[in-house]
């Protein structure tokens, strides 16, 4: 019958998701005793572990790290905020908004893709070719989940008001709240999601530059590759200068102009041939009569272009939405910068900064800077009719949006349409420039395509488009509509996929958002990925867009999953199990039903198995753990508190080797605190299991050990062996010594320790020591008959009203021959006569030790303690051994007798009791033991 060699299979202490396999035995090691040179070699090459991961970790980039680890940390500070009493924010965080924690997600992503790119631009080697690869295919999912995150927050997510505690109460508005809200509630978000993430250009690429560096960049016209194959190059190839128009800066300018970003646009215009002579015109001191047309007409331009009251603004502000973030600097320079451009007028009847109307909420939070916000609401409604200023709305009214925007739009038309007679003032730039004219029909809200050019712009362009000149004040359901009609529509072909998941999304599927970011990294295996996933499924399921559980927990540990074996893969296992539990631990808080304790199975079950997997390497990592979890130990979560004793008990074994016996106890003593503590008291195991075996075990070896050298030094003492003697005592008595000073040191457990047999043995033993080398017999004569009295233990401890003693068994006759040089000392000094004797032991102490050596003797073999000596073989020196101790416990009782004092070994240490009389004393002689 064919056997196969079985294989040890273990976890990998350093790695939690690590398995390591060990190899088979090679076959010379089987088939000869003597290996040869060339087999030993094999064997040394077949001598390394098998590494298998239990799930597929990609590993985790370090500014992917930073990143995961400021999720967290805003996960946690925002719970913190909704959590506490007081209701005080700390953090950047907005107050109790749903929203403003996706926002922290987006800010600390923006940062992490800003990282990645600047990386990504800088040169590499060719060494680093692979994992530049790995670099860019991370990015571009990042990218992708960080757009979806943005459009849930518009179409998905509450509004900032929204806190967790109403979300639970179910006071939360519903999700299709958003979408039949007010009409032009959701047009600037969109627009400004729409120009970050679908219509981005770089205007300030080196080609866009070198094109408007140019002396006159309105008439150069990019060659065919065949005739020019260096210099328009890089032109040719960039999507912004590519257009209806044969001059790709008309083209840069219709790609501004169609998405809204007219402030770039106007610094386009400013790079015009004819736009310079304007200025240079209106910088010299001629009246303003005496302008030239060009020159009104470049004026009344820049008065249009930088006064609109678009939604989502000019281009001049952050489309990310992020301007919350800013730093305190920054945030000053642009208070200033809004309160001293806020009250300008460009055009007559509209602020500059009436694009604000359309804002759904102020974009900071902080106080100063809404009130400033409420200020520039104001000013923009400086030109309304009195009543309708003083009843201008903190936030969005679509009234007053669309006032604003169908007055500058009016003047608009009126500045490009002829007037009677046939002059205007574009009019003198629209007949030498006629693409002009093309272009800024844009802003009227007309869609025609320019005559003689085949227009191809994307679906978000024909969407901004739409919505900023002809629908500001679209209804929100119809948002998904007018997307769905300008895919149909778009020229060229694009993600067929990503399209049809941003129109669900739009629609309010919030379940397309998971889905979506889980095909676009989310189940790839990458930690940062993963955990973005999961933490954005956490909202929707809090918000109540998600009503399974099930998913939030399957993407939870696959999160969890990821991040272990991501940091296992590049040996940073402590970073992974920190990052995980930290990611698992709020939702594995146990609740109680009907009484028990229950708690989400395979949350607490994957937390305990990342911490017992993992041998901590340092003290700081198994403290971090332990304070992780300890809020939920006290929940009332066993297993978490099995893992956590686990984890103590590492730390322990770790010390041992090292012979550090302070924090070999410390790290027994957090085990014994986690098990006997922490835990609810219903659910509190006496002292712990694994933990309390080993401290139990290392009081009695560390007594018994002592009280060997003890015994040796004074009764067994040689001429030769004696400095040795002592040296190994003495180290015996720093061992037991450091073991009870940790223990007494320990201000969580010393009082939980008081009634422990081990630990007080411990005591005991060290004050013999002490006592010994102070010569105080009397003093060591009470801690001798402490470890040898019979006590009952109290019920419910951990004796459970058994009658035990403090020394075991095998300590009996130690404390006994102790018992016995003191009492020989007595008898020398003495001399034998009783009315000079003194008794370092009262008439009950004797008692307690005649008692003990009775026992001795049984267990000798002798069961007649009168006779039982003279059975033994005379020559026997054991029997001679016996006999000495037994008459010598019987002149203590002797003196014991005669001096009618001595102490009471009940009583607390060092206190001398008050003489009893003499039938007292033989009262308690002939007592039960008990």
């Amino acid at each position: 019958m064919a056997t196969t060699a079985s294989r040890a299979l273990a976890w990998d202490p350093t790695a939690p998701a690590s398995l390591s396999l060990c190899p088979l035995p090679s076959v010379s090691m089987s088939t000869s005793s003597a290996p040869s040179k060339s087999s030993t070699s094999d064997d040394k090459a077949t001598s390394s572990l098998d590494i298998f991961l239990s799930h597929d970790g990609t590993g985790c980039h370090a500014v992917e790290t930073t990143c995961l680890l400021s999720l967290l940390d805003a996960r946690d500070e925002w719970l913190a905020f909704e959590n506490s009493s007081s209701g005080k924010r700390n953090g950047k965080i907005g107050e109790g908004g749903v929203t403003s924690l996706s926002v922290a997600y987006r800010r600390a992503l923006c940062e992490c893709l800003m990282q990645l790119q600047r990386d990504n631009a800088g040169d590499g080697d060719d060494d680093n070719s692979h994992s530049e690869d790995e670099q860019s295919d991370n990015y571009e999912s990042l990218a992708l989940i960080y757009a979806m995150m943005h459009l849930n927050e518009i179409f998905l997510l509450p509004k900032d008001s929204a806190s967790l505690h109403a979300v639970r109460q179910n006071h939360m508005p519903s999700r299709m709240d958003k979408l039949d809200g007010m009409p032009g509630s959701l047009t600037a978000q969109t627009v400004q999601y729409l120009r970050l993430h679908h219509s981005s250009f770089n205007i300030h690429s080196p080609s866009v530059q070198r094109l408007l560096d140019m002396d006159q960049p309105e008439y150069f016209i990019i060659e065919d590759e065949d005739h020019d194959q260096n210099s328009s190059t890089d032109m040719r190839r960039d999507p912004l200068l590519a257009g209806p128009y044969p001059q790709p800066y008309y083209n840069l300018l219709w790609h501004l102009i169609q998405t809204g970003q007219l402030v770039s646009a106007w610094a386009v215009l400013t790079r015009h041939s004819s736009c310079r002579r304007a200025n240079d015109e209106a910088s010299s001191s001629l009246p303003h009569k005496q302008l030239s047309k060009e020159a009104e007409g470049w004026s009344a331009l820049q008065a249009i272009l930088l006064s609109a009251p678009l939604p989502g603004g000019r281009g001049e502000e952050d489309d990310s939405g992020l301007v919350d973030f800013l730093a305190d600097q920054e945030d000053e320079e642009v208070v200033e910068e809004m309160d001293t451009n806020a009250h300008d007028r460009l055009m007559e009847g509209i602020s500059r900064s009436a694009y604000l109307l359309w804002e759904a909420r102020p974009r900071d939070a902080d106080r100063e800077r809404k009130e400033r916000y409420h200020r520039q609401l104001f000013r923009c409604g400086l030109d309304l009719p009195r009543e309708e200023v003083e009843m201008l709305p903190e936030t969005y009214s679509e009234p007053i949006a669309m006032h604003a925007f169908q007055h500058w739009q009016r003047t608009v038309k009126s500045m490009l349409t002829p007037r009677v007679g046939g002059d205007y003032v574009l009019g003198s730039l629209f007949s030498r420039f006629p693409q002009l004219q093309q272009i800024l029909s844009m802003l009227g809200g007309s869609t025609a395509t320019p005559r003689g050019a085949s227009a191809n712009p994307s679906w978000s362009e024909l969407l901004i488009s739409e919505l900023l000149y002809q629908r500001p004040n679209i209804s929100p359901a119809d948002i998904a509509v007018r997307a769905r009609v300008a895919m149909r529509n778009r020229g060229g072909g694009s993600n067929e996929a990503w399209e049809q998941m941003v129109l669900k999304v739009m629609e309010g599927c919030a379940g397309n958002v998971v889905y979506s970011m889980f095909e676009f990294g989310g189940g790839s295996g990458a930690a940062l990925p993963a955990t973005l996933t999961s933490l954005l499924c956490d909202l929707l399921t809090d918000a109540g867009c998600i009503t399974l559980p099930s998913i939030q927990t399957e993407l939870l540990l696959s999160a969890a999953e990821s991040i272990l074996s991501s940091f296992s893969v590049q040996g940073q296992a402590d970073i992974g199990v920190r990052t995980a539990v930290r990611l698992l631990l709020p939702h594995s808080p146990p609740k109680r039903i009907s009484g028990d304790v229950c708690y989400e199975p395979r949350i607490a079950a994957t937390i305990s198995e990342a911490i017992s997997h993992r041998f901590p390497g340092t003290d700081a990592e198994a403290h971090n753990l332990l304070n992780l979890s300890q809020e939920m130990i006290q929940l009332g979560s066993v297993r978490i508190a099995d893992a956590c004793e686990s984890l103590a008990f590492c730390r322990a074994s770790h010390h041992v080797s090292a012979e550090n016996w302070s924090r070999h106890v410390y790290w027994l003593l957090r085990g014994m605190e986690v098990m006997s503590v922490w835990l609810p008291e219903e659910y509190r195991r006496t002292l712990g299991f694994a933990c309390r075996r080993h401290f139990d075990s290392l009081c009695e070896k560390s007594s018994d050990e002592l009280l060997s050298f003890l015994v040796a030094t004074r009764c067994l003492l040689d001429q030769n062996g004696g400095e040795e003697l002592t040296a190994q005592a003495a180290r015996a008595f720093r061992k037991a010594s450091t073991v009870l000073e940790a223990v007494m040191e320990d201000d969580s457990m010393a009082s939980v320790l008081k009634g422990h047999v081990e630990g007080n043995l411990l005591y005991h033993v060290v004050n013999i020591a002490v006592q010994q080398a102070k010569n105080d017999n009397v003093q060591a004569a009470a801690h001798i008959i402490h470890c040898l009295e019979e006590r009952c233990m109290n019920e419910g401890s951990q004796g459970g009203g058994a009658v035990t003693t403090l020394a075991n068994s095998g300590m009996y006759l130690r404390l006994l021959q102790l018992a016995v040089a003191i009492l020989d000392d007595e008898e020398q000094s003495s001399h034998g006569q009783l009315e000079f004797a003194t008794s370092a032991f009262s008439v009950h102490g004797v008692h307690i030790l005649m008692a003990r050596m009775t026992q001795v003797l049984f267990w000798e073999g002798v069961s007649l303690p009168s006779n039982a000596l003279n059975k033994m073989p005379k020559s026997s020196e054991r029997a001679n051994y016996l006999s000495a101790m037994r008459l010598i416990l019987c002149k203590g009782l002797m003196r014991a007798f005669a001096t009618n004092s001595g102490v009471d070994s009940s009583k607390d240490k060092g206190k001398i009791v008050k003489n009893i009389s003499l039938e007292e004393e033989v009262a308690m002689m002939l007592s039960p033991s008990v």
